[in-house]
């Protein structure tokens, strides 16, 4: 369970460690700025420090390398700052993996694969994480060999004004497991919406700047939705956004972000207690019956079975997790069946 970060202070530190926060995905790895022209020794003295941090914090760090591609980067030894970074940190306690795309293209794809086959030749222990910007399988599979996990981040919030519904997380988790249905081999960690847009649009049109999050039932169905549906992690985007995005977002003081930062903690409070099982155990789908669909097909409303053993062991009837996730945006009754019984729920919209 982690966030996108920028910097940190020991504050942040200290919040998301009491909150159930383990793991953070830093687009800077500590630094100022995400774009390096090379690196230093000053450079690798300010990512150690990022690094040790996360450690006395019990947390994990995936380190960023997304931005040194030739194509993006010019005029620089990308490769050059790839090997110095991978070889200083690969056996650091906190480095979980390395981030190495977000939301390229496909006509990156030839770089993207030399980029994996090289981070993986210099440090064969850890993952590569990668993040698509499309839920199409089809194209999914293309880049099967950039990476051993990947994730999507269909983001659903507009404003206040929209109220949708979920389908669009629907179908881009559920064409990510498609993608690589049946593949061992490959990690999902997926990534879902706690950051209103205004950061964004103040930047790109001053008559698109709202400032309206997500409400907490919202970001709750949009996180559960994700293990039910077959995610065994999930990154928030973004932290950063909400906390001091530059020139544009509210200070820590304000009385509307100290309310978001309790939304948030709540939220991962209770994602926590249930890591244990929508994390780390295969969940069993579970049949809903009168679950509204959209107009093309795409049902609103999913669930999931997990079992308190491994699956290797589950009986019929075992005791476990039953997650039930109303990804619409109206009070639904359905009924959900598993086994020889079926439940009559009323869920919240």
């Amino acid at each position: 369970i982690g966030f996108y970060v920028h910097g940190l202070s020991n504050a942040d530190w200290d919040w998301m460690e009491a909150n159930g926060i383990n793991t953070v995905l830093t687009y800077t790895n500590g630094l100022k700025t995400e774009k390096m022209s090379n690196v230093t020794e000053g450079d690798l003295a300010q990512m150690r420090d990022f690094l040790d941090a996360a450690a006395a914090h019990n947390m994990k760090v995936f380190l960023s390398l997304k931005d040194l591609y030739d194509s993006k980067n010019k005029g620089v030894d990308n490769n050059g700052i790839v090997t110095t970074i991978v070889t200083a940190f690969r056996n650091h306690s906190a480095l979980l993996g390395w981030y190495l795309n977000d939301e390229y293209k496909p006509d990156y794809i030839p770089q993207l694969e030399a980029r994996y086959d090289n981070v993986s030749r210099l440090d064969p222990y850890h993952v590569s994480y990668s993040v698509e910007d499309t839920g199409k399988a089809d194209t999914l599979k293309l880049y099967r060999k950039t990476s051993s996990v990947f994730g999507v981040d269909p983001y659903p919030w507009a404003n206040a004004s929209l109220t949708p519904d979920l389908h669009a997380e629907v179908e881009e988790i559920v064409g990510l497991t498609t993608a690589f249905s049946g593949d061992d081999t490959v990690g999902l960690c997926t990534v879902f919406q706690v950051f209103s847009w205004a950061p964004f649009d103040c930047k790109k049109d001053a008559e698109r700047c709202y400032d309206t999050w997500p409400p907490y039932e919202v970001m709750r169905a949009m996180s559960f939705l994700q293990p039910v549906l077959g995610s065994r992690g999930l990154v928030q985007y973004a932290y950063y956004t909400q906390f001091g995005y530059p020139g544009t977002m509210k200070p820590r003081s304000d009385p509307d972000v100290a309310a978001r930062l309790s939304d948030l903690a709540r939220l991962s409070q209770q994602l926590r207690a249930f890591a244990d099982h929508a994390f780390l155990r295969q969940p069993t789908a579970v049949e809903v019956l009168d679950a509204p669909t959209t107009s093309d097909g795409t049902k609103l409303v999913h669930a999931a079975h997990f079992a308190d053993k491994h699956p290797a062991d589950e009986e019929p009837n075992v005791a476990g997790i039953l997650i039930v996730v109303n990804g619409s945006n109206k009070p639904v009754q359905v009924r959900v069946a598993k086994s020889s019984s079926t439940i009559q729920l009323e869920l919240e919209a």
